[in-house]
């Protein structure tokens, strides 16, 4: 179950810290192959295939490697089929996160995700 809100916090993080605004501009983006464990390096396929593909030299059902996923979700990419209004994080500007926070809303059934 903590997959999805990890996951989803993992990637609006790592959108922040590619952007290259703010104080993430000298953050360090080289790769380091790691050798321990299949689909770590940087050329290794990954069972991902069909993302953005009129932006992908891949066909339909070519995996992707590392590298390339990692250039197809570029923050800065036109191609990229959504982006971030931004990167406040409220709850913790006050420095601390309550475990009292308020529960969670029904989605507004009126709004829906468009993609390209």
């Amino acid at each position: 179950p903590t997959f999805w809100s990890l996951h989803t916090t993992f990637d609006r993080l790592w959108a922040f810290m590619r952007s290259g605004t703010g104080p993430t501009e000298d953050w360090e983006q080289d790769w380091t192959d790691d050798d321990s464990c299949s689909m770590h390096n940087w050329l290794d396929l990954l069972p991902f295939h069909d993302f953005q593909l009129e932006a992908s030299s891949k066909g339909v059902g070519e995996l992707y490697t590392n590298q390339e996923l990692y250039q197809l979700f570029d923050p800065k990419s036109p191609s990229l089929p959504y982006v971030y209004d931004d990167f406040e994080w409220e709850h913790c500007a006050s420095g601390t996160v309550s475990s009292h926070s308020e529960s969670p809303k029904e989605p507004d059934s009126s709004q829906s995700i468009k993609s390209n």
